[in-house]
């Protein structure tokens, strides 16, 4: 269930059409479905296919070959400056890739570490839908929608920041809508770290 915590007043069973049971089993399934969906695309789309993940991939690259962050170099040049640009993605992807010892291509290997971002922002979506209601039924529509939309599949398969941007929006509103029912500090600077991170990712 991601996680979902139940914040509001709860319906009765007869008002909510489907079991907790179902519930939790039809999620399980969808999102291993989703799983499957991703992986599939990841190992399969021809590199030229998704948009600008050629460069996403080779900044990446070039972030794993230093410790902090990269000067522009006759290197660079054709990803353009890699200098006054949101770091945060590609510092993170390239450090990841340092972890590639399954003897697949960088290309894909970073694919696949996109993959958990685009769970985590599925995950966080039920979780701000659990504080606004407690119908199941809902619950089970946004995320079938998620799991089926072409674009999100097709994006949430390739590099590019804007799945790290995706999960952390989810995030910082997740823990704003959370701040506002429990007025908890930690729940507010949350939000805001997810918000700074974000602008570090894409502006």
């Amino acid at each position: 269930d991601c996680g979902a915590t139940t914040v509001n007043r709860q319906l009765p069973e007869n008002e909510n059409f489907i079991s907790a049971t179902f519930l939790k089993w039809s999620l399980s399934i969808l999102m291993a479905y989703f799983g499957a969906r991703l992986v599939f695309f990841a190992l399969g789309i021809a590199a030229s296919v998704p948009p600008d993940e050629v460069t996403h991939a080779g900044l990446s690259r070039i972030f794993s070959k230093v410790l902090l962050l990269p000067d522009n170099s006759p290197d660079t040049y054709e990803f353009g400056l890699v200098t006054n640009i949101p770091w945060l993605y590609y510092w993170t992807m390239g450090k990841l890739l340092h972890l590639n010892f399954f003897g697949i291509s960088d290309l894909v290997f970073l694919r696949l570490l996109n993959i958990p971002l685009a769970f985590g922002t599925v995950c966080y979506a039920v979780r701000l839908l659990s504080l606004l209601t407690t119908n199941r039924l809902t619950t089970l529509l946004l995320v079938v929608v998620m799991t089926n939309t072409p674009m999100f599949s097709f994006l949430s398969a390739s590099v590019s920041s804007d799945n790290l941007t995706n999960l952390l929006a989810a995030m910082a509103i997740y823990y704003q809508f959370a701040f506002l029912r429990d007025r908890s500090t930690g729940l507010l600077v949350a939000s805001l770290l997810c918000q700074l991170a974000g602008c570090l990712t894409k502006v």
